[in-house]
């Protein structure tokens, strides 16, 4: 039997639990977690900055205070409806504030059915079924 000299076993060691969490963390990336299989592959969200005008009397005014409630629906699946609130308030960069709000519409790629009302799809694919 050949002796193995003590610092090359610590390095045969250190190599193989290295190795050992290295092929655990790899394997953690390849298998499937319940947020992702639950959500899909969520985007980076949409921002929509938008002006609510009154009209009357030959003139318009930006309205900036008051609560707005948009409706965006997906025409490539009717069943994938979002709906969002926000408040009106002056919105936007320098003096002026030139708009009314700015709505952040959450983004998803094939979102799970059971949570379609909470992202809106950008897949051309319809969504899984449950």
């Amino acid at each position: 039997m050949i002796a193995t000299p003590q610092p090359f076993r610590q390095l045969l060691t250190m190599k193989t639990s290295f190795a050992c969490a290295a092929a655990a963390l790899l394997s953690g990336l390849f298998v499937t977690s319940p947020l992702l299989h639950a959500v899909g592959f969520t985007e980076s969200d949409v921002v929509f900055y938008g002006q609510v005008r009154k009209s009357g009397g030959g003139q318009t005014i930006l309205l900036q205070g008051g609560h707005l409630q948009l409706t965006f629906a997906n025409q490539s699946d009717p069943t994938n409806i979002v709906t969002l609130q926000t408040d009106l308030r002056p919105t936007g960069s320098g003096a002026a504030k030139p708009y009314s709000y700015a709505l952040k519409v959450p983004l998803a790629y094939l979102p799970d059915p059971t949570r379609i009302g909470e992202f809106l799809s950008v897949s051309s694919l319809p969504n899984r079924a449950s």
